[in-house]
């Protein structure tokens, strides 16, 4: 997975990693991506991570293309101690500019593109400078004029343990938030991904172990349902209503697929007392085909009678929350209908009420794809959306 390449260049976000592994292999993806386009790559880890890139670098690269990554000082990795603990333990906003503008003219004298930061944020950096760190990178950006990519790396449990001017901070400087590595076998709704109460728009992207074999095809010939609910899909989408579910939000699935037989029975089976809860309409399906229809012509109007009905089901649920998957946008963006995708993706983020958490699923290689991927980054830059990828992507 490359963050970057989804986002563009002059991107500032974060990442909330499962496990090292994950973020090692990103961060050495992010590095590869910095050389391929001339860029300078500073990674600032701590010690354990440190050695786990070097060797997936060794083992990637081989010892003598190391040796060159090292010698030509395109790429610094160094202990995030060494900076941020060491430069900015009394923060001075001069001292901190001074440091970037030696950096940035260094690689302007080494002819880069641009500047690419990769921080392993530590519980040092998240009580220290209370979550606003990226919007350094934003800031700096625009004082040094020179293109800036940066990725802050967060581990799940720190997220966790976070109060709630934490979070409020977060959400308010960090702009999209990515969280990589559902728990592709929970399904149980334990993963508390969904409990920050300052965001309420979800994308989520996932890909089946067989979608690379398809993309040889013509995607238009390729089963909707491999696409929108492979495996993985069924893992993060049953985690996401099942932990509605658990908390007494009223669920509600939406799809324009109906006709097309979309919702296989092995994601119904894993709702939790799917029977019950369909039949105490604490889970419902809803046929939105012939919204989708409407969309087609522009006609976005009668999504007004639909929210509507959300607000007077959030009235009847336990919470007062409704959590509402809807897949009509990923399947305009896969029928290529791309300006009514991405109206939809406004139209929600303006018209849904706060108490309404979505869920909106995307096949995830599709945005790698031509011509999908010119059109992904006003899908993913709106700030109030958040990503979730799966670990098969």
């Amino acid at each position: 997975m490359n963050l970057t390449n989804l986002l563009g260049n002059d991107s500032h976000i974060f990442v909330v990693y499962p496990n090292k592994d994950t973020e090692i292999d990103d961060c050495f993806s992010f590095l590869k991506e910095g050389l391929h386009n001339n860029e300078f790559v500073l990674i600032m880890l701590e010690e354990p991570s440190i050695h786990k890139l070097y060797r997936k670098i060794y083992s990637e690269f081989g010892k003598d293309d190391t040796k060159r990554m090292e010698s030509n000082n395109s790429v610094v990795i160094t202990p995030l101690s060494n900076w941020y603990h060491y430069h900015y333990s009394d923060f001075n906003a001069e001292k901190f500019l001074a440091e970037w503008e030696k950096i940035v003219s260094n690689a302007r004298k080494m002819k880069k593109k641009g500047l690419r930061v990769f921080v392993e944020a530590d519980e040092y950096l998240i009580e220290k400078f209370e979550n606003a760190l990226i919007k350094f990178g934003e800031l700096l950006q625009s004082y040094l004029s020179f293109p800036i990519s940066t990725i802050y790396a967060y581990n799940r449990k720190d997220i966790e343990r976070m109060n709630p001017q934490q979070h409020a901070l977060l959400s308010l400087n960090h702009g999209l938030v990515w969280t990589n590595g559902l728990n592709s076998n929970s399904g149980n709704g334990n993963n508390n991904l969904f409990h920050n109460p300052f965001r309420n728009h979800y994308i989520c992207l996932t890909n089946g172990d067989n979608i690379n074999k398809k993309l040889s095809q013509d995607l238009m010939k390729v089963d909707d349902k491999e696409l929108f609910l492979n495996d993985s899909m069924t893992w993060a989408l049953s985690d996401f209503i099942n932990e509605g579910l658990l908390q007494g939000d009223r669920c509600i699935y939406v799809t324009a697929r109906i006709g097309n037989e979309s919702l296989s029975s092995q994601f119904l089976s894993k709702i939790i007392d799917y029977e019950e809860n369909v039949k105490k309409h604490n889970f419902q399906l809803i046929d939105f085909s012939e919204h989708y229809i409407d969309l087609l012509s522009d006609n976005i109007a009668p999504l007004e009678n639909f929210v509507r009905y959300l607000r007077r089901e959030s009235m009847l649920s336990v919470t007062g929350k409704i959590r509402f998957v809807c897949d009509c946008a990923g399947t305009l963006f896969k029928n290529k209908y791309f300006e009514q995708c991405i109206a939809l993706e406004n139209w929600w983020i303006k018209n849904l009420p706060k108490n309404v958490i979505r869920l909106t699923i995307y096949p995830a290689l599709l945005f790698s794809q031509t011509p999908y991927k010119f059109n992904v980054k006003p899908i993913l830059s709106n700030s109030s959306t958040s990503l979730i990828i799966s670990d098969n992507y």
